[in-house]
């Protein structure tokens, strides 16, 4: 059956696969780590089979498992045709317990990291929030925004720096707190 792309089912495929996309390459990575040159090549594999199986996925059920789901016979099927390479150490049962753990602990960290990282930008000043604003939201250079301020790009720079050590550092104590409180 040819794929309609503009029906709202393709849409929404596209929407989940392209949102998913740096979840895939990481758990990818996690099951391939002798292979880190070869992650994308199963990356690009898993999404064409994805594409091909579109028919098959029900909207509204989970997305990212079935996606992992692909991704994990792709590194398996890898694993076999590499059976002959001396570094390959992993076996299949292996792969399954890295990819049951990466499941397990990622179907709980992007929304806590998400909350912890909400939590933490209402903890900086409004100047430093319109800062990140202006540098990962807007289409402003560096350079321009702190021509803006009257300041030069290298201050702005160490100041972005500064805030994001100051971010990783609140929302790795925010999350820690909450990982001791559950």
């Amino acid at each position: 059956m040819p794929i309609d792309p503009l029906a709202p089912e393709t849409r929404d495929l596209i929407k989940e696969l392209t949102k998913n996309q740096l979840a895939m390459l990481n758990y990818i990575r996690s099951l391939m780590p002798w292979a880190p040159n070869e992650v994308s090549d199963i990356l690009q594999e898993t999404n064409l089979t994805i594409w091909d199986k579109v028919a098959d996925y029900e909207p509204g059920t989970n997305f990212k498992a079935w996606a992992f789901t692909i991704a994990r016979y792709k590194v398996l099927n890898h694993l076999k045709s590499s059976k002959s390479s001396h570094l390959v150490f992993f076996d299949n049962e292996l792969i399954d317990q890295i990819s049951a753990a990466t499941l397990a602990r990622g179907e709980q960290a992007p929304d806590a990291k998400a909350q912890a990282l909400e939590h933490c930008l209402q903890k900086l000043s409004p100047k430093q929030r319109e800062l990140l604003s202006a540098r990962y939201g807007a289409e402003v250079t560096v350079e321009q925004y702190a021509d803006k301020l009257g300041r030069s790009p290298s201050s702005v720079y160490v100041t972005l720096n500064r805030l994001r050590s100051k971010l990783k550092e609140c929302i790795h104590s925010r999350i820690n707190l909450e990982g001791e409180l559950a």
